[in-house]
């Protein structure tokens, strides 16, 4: 049977198989062979110290008389005649006190080295049943070159059953003598092992061809010759008669054959679906290719057509609604009756909601569509929060809501950003605050929340408010397009849904994050983050203001809320300013004594209108007039319900009077008015209307809708 199996394998199985069973059988048999060896050793050793001991036997009584007798020449001739032994190479004969007496031979071992081992040589006298001593062996340090030596009493019987020792016989005889006994049987079992070796090499070779290596060779070439893309099944490379023979087998050749056959027959069945697919692949492509320029031409026109759709809707709603919001601000300022008011503020609420709506979708649409551009500008931080907190003034008023704003020490007040998107997020954020706050506080702050060097920041800005809270489950739904925490909220609340999904998609445009944090019937903490970066020295706008004038003031805030005075506090404190904080008019009173008691007076008193015990107005008076008590500038704070009337200002002499709520930019330009001796006694509210700085002016207005004519006629504030 030829087979080529082995062309291109370098090491073949069988050959590998058979070099590990006979490194095996080797070590096998080179270890029963050197057992046997050192058996064999050591009863040939054996065998030459029971010739000693014959020897000793037969010479003992002859040496034993010349002994007695001090026959030196005899003692000679019996040591001669052992000599005549060959497997004897010395013998040395002592008296009974060791001492010498004769030798012949090697008589010594070499190298110094002692092995000492003890062998018996029972011989019984037959008078005194005694032993007739031992035989000591030493061996030398190596194997071919041992001597040993083997010594034993001498008796010389006087009488039967009385024998006494005359002396010593010790007799010398060589290793090798043993080895050449061994030498002889070594190379009979090195023989026969080399025989047996060649003999089962040869039998395990032809059966692991024959069983092992014939069917893996077969079966490699066979996977060498399979071609995946044939079309039929291919029989096994060899005779018929071997290719039933490997199908037919119940051992684990047999079954990888049957494997392989149906492996073959599965990949020639892939092969011809997968030829059927590539033939019509390129036509499909070219089909769905169609189908995907056509599907993108019609979304590119759906696009351009929901844009153009928003736009020309908010076109033709803002244009009413500019009519019916200016019309209904008008009608507010004419004389009504009460229940005409609140039809009014009906109408301009629900009118506001609706363009709120409005611009949400308008904004949301242009994200989607990636039109939502970014500007960079210088802005003043500062100014932007009295802006947003200035459109919720009246509102905090109405809703007897605390609405407080801080910023941190180490914001710069001068950055560049987007100021228009950072509004956006902030009253969107404020305007949710105050729809789910009744009677509570609302409070933003801003803080630098990382700085990248000298050339950008990274801001954080926070609305915190005590109002209903939010559970987990709430907040997961948050920050998606038209989604509340509840369904039952845009009921009650109102809302589109979309306020928050345009914020943190503006926030995410300017390089932050915006998130949450809420505690049910406690309130919520909304924050977002922005990159914002620092201007150039000459991109700095102009700002006379000196704010070292602040540093190391006294101020002395009176007022009942606790909130109010922990931020103002707290952002005075920023300014390096030193604050004392009281809750009432008399409690003022007595820290003003003591402070003038103390030669210690305060730069500035800040003092709400409404107190619990006596009105701001009444508790200024009784100040100024109080001789014991140092005179300070004065700024008077008031909601809106509250503030008093200019000729109240004027004629009590109050140097500065703020609206609340009081930002840092309206308090610190407050502040350096009054210290820096320019305050006038006027009114700093947040709506900031001074309508004789514009009654000089013209303006020529191009509009061709009517309605907005008239309210622009009809408007004279402007």
């Amino acid at each position: 049977m030829k087979f080529e199996y082995q062309k291109n394998i370098l090491s073949p199985l069988a050959t590998r198989l058979l070099r590990i069973v006979l490194t095996i059988y080797l070590l096998i048999a080179m270890t029963t062979t050197g057992i046997m060896l050192l058996l064999e050793y050591e009863e040939e050793k054996d065998k030459v110290g029971g010739q000693v001991d014959n020897i000793i036997t037969m010479f003992e009584q002859v040496l034993a008389n010349a002994m007695w007798n001090y026959n030196e020449n005899q003692m000679k001739a019996t040591l001669l005649s052992i000599m005549g032994n060959a497997n004897i190479i010395g013998v040395a004969l002592l008296d009974a006190e060791h001492t010498p007496l004769d030798k012949y031979g090697v008589t010594e071992i070499s190298s110094g080295v002692n092995i000492q081992k003890s062998e018996s040589l029972q011989k019984i006298s037959s008078d005194s049943g005694l032993s007739s001593g031992s035989i000591e062996q030493s061996k030398a340090s190596a194997l071919f070159d041992q001597i040993y030596s083997f010594s034993s009493p001498v008796f010389y019987r006087k009488d039967v059953g009385k024998s006494e020792v005359v002396g010593y016989i010790t007799i010398y005889t060589n290793s090798s003598i043993v080895i050449e006994r061994v030498a002889y049987t070594f190379f009979i079992t090195i023989v026969n092992a080399f025989i047996k070796t060649i003999f089962l090499w040869v039998i395990f070779l032809f059966v692991l061809r024959k069983l092992v290596a014939f069917p893996l060779g077969s079966l490699t070439q066979s996977i060498e010759n399979f071609n995946p893309g044939s079309d039929s099944v291919e029989k096994l490379p060899d005779s018929s008669d071997m290719t039933e023979e490997l199908m037919k087998r119940n051992d684990e050749i047999g079954e990888l054959c049957r494997c392989f056959v149906e492996m073959k027959s599965a990949i020639l069945l892939k092969n011809n679906e997968l030829q059927i697919y590539r033939e019509n692949l390129e036509e499909q492509i070219k089909e769905r290719t169609r189908d995907l320029v056509y599907s993108n031409s019609k979304l590119q026109k759906a696009s351009r057509a929901k844009s153009e759709f928003l736009a020309n809707m908010s076109h033709e709603i803002r244009t009413p609604m500019n009519g019916v919001l200016g019309m209904a601000e008008l009608l507010k300022d004419t004389p009504l009756a009460h229940q005409q008011l609140s039809y009014v503020n009906v109408i301009l609420n629900s009118g506001n909601a609706l363009l709120r709506v409005m611009n949400d979708v308008l904004d949301y649409s242009k994200i989607e569509a990636g039109k939502m551009d970014i500007e960079i500008i210088v802005f003043d931080v500062e100014q932007l929060i009295d802006e947003c907190v200035s459109i919720f003034s009246l509102k905090s008023s109405e809703d007897n809501t605390t609405l407080v704003a801080s910023i941190s020490a180490e914001v710069p007040r001068h950055v560049k950003g987007d100021p228009t998107r950072i509004r956006q997020i902030i009253i969107n954020l404020l305007s949710n605050a105050f729809k789910f706050t009744d009677a509570g506080n609302v409070i933003v702050r801003v803080k630098l929340d990382h700085s990248f060097g000298p050339e950008s920041i990274r801001l954080r800005f926070e609305v915190t408010d005590s109002g209903i809270g939010l559970t987990n489950e709430q907040v997961k739904k948050l920050f998606r397009s038209f989604s509340q925490a509840e369904l039952s909220t845009s009921r009650i609340y109102g809302g589109s849904g979309l306020g928050l999904a345009i914020c943190k998609q503006l926030s995410e445009l300017m390089g932050g994050q915006i998130g949450v944090e809420s505690t049910i019937d406690e309130g919520s903490t909304f924050w977002f983050t922005v990159m914002l970066s620092l201007p150039a020295e000459e991109e700095m706008p102009e700002f006379n203001a000196d704010s070292s004038l602040l540093k190391d003031k006294w101020v002395l805030i009176i007022d009942d809320n606790s909130i109010f005075t922990e931020i103002i506090s707290e952002q005075l404190k920023s300014w390096g300013m030193f604050v004392d904080t009281t809750h009432s008019g008399e409690s003022a009173i007595k820290l003003l004594h003591e402070t003038s008691r103390k030669n210690h007076h305060y730069d500035v008193m800040i003092i709400n209108v409404e107190l619990p015990d006596i009105n701001g107005i009444e508790l200024s008076r009784k100040i100024s007039l109080d001789p014991l008590i140092n005179e300070a500038g004065t700024l008077l704070v008031s909601d809106a319900r509250y503030l008093p009337e200019a000729e109240t200002i004027v004629h009590e002499n109050f140097m500065l009077t703020l609206e609340k709520p009081v930002t840092a930019y309206v308090l610190r330009k407050s502040l350096l008015d009054l210290l820096g001796g320019s305050a006038t006694g006027t009114v700093e509210n947040n709506q900031n209307k001074n309508t004789d700085l514009y009654s000089h002016l013209k303006v020529i207005v191009a509009e061709d809708v009517i309605v907005n004519q008239m309210v622009i006629h009809l408007n004279k504030r402007i």
